[in-house]
């Protein structure tokens, strides 16, 4: 028997809660640079595995909502979320069929674009960014993405979501 819709909404829904959480959980100044793109990674996942029930729209709502809560351009974190998830929408079944490894290979180059993006828009707004550690989250969403990847399939077997 399939969940229903309620039960479907309120595991995505949770599942980014704890995203949000996770992005805006305190960290030693050193380790701030380390944070994975919690959001993001989530938002990918759902994107990739349920892409009838999350979309870019979504994506975009999230990245509206990241902006607000990091006090950024307004839009900066949108457009970057809705170009990442739409790359990834296009390429969701190289990554579904890809062994985990090269599914975060994949992830890491996905959050790389989104970085690239973010980048740029607050270059041209005039923040620049000189340090190389601004591209490590790249590396730690990549490390965390076969954890977040079981544990995310694990809860959508046991909600029995499809």
């Amino acid at each position: 028997m399939k969940a229903s819709n309620i039960s479907v909404y309120s595991v995505i829904g949770l599942s980014l809660l704890l995203g949000i959480i996770l992005t805006i959980w305190p960290l030693p100044g050193t380790m701030n640079w380390l944070r994975p793109a919690w959001v993001m990674l989530v938002t990918l996942y759902w994107i990739i595995v349920l892409p009838n029930r999350v979309g870019i729209k979504l994506a975009w709502l999230l990245g509206l909502f990241l902006d607000g809560l990091h006090g950024s351009l307004l839009g900066e974190h949108a457009l970057a979320c809705l170009l990442t998830s739409y790359f990834a929408s296009n390429i969701r079944r190289q990554i579904l069929v890809s062994p985990l490894w090269l599914q975060a290979l994949m992830i890491m180059l996905l959050i790389l674009i989104y970085q690239v993006i973010l980048y740029l828009v607050q270059g041209f707004a005039g923040q620049v960014i000189s340090s190389w550690q601004y591209w490590l989250p790249s590396l730690t969403s990549a490390v965390l993405w076969p954890v977040i990847f079981a544990l995310l399939r694990a809860s959508k077997q046991r909600f029995k979501i499809y």
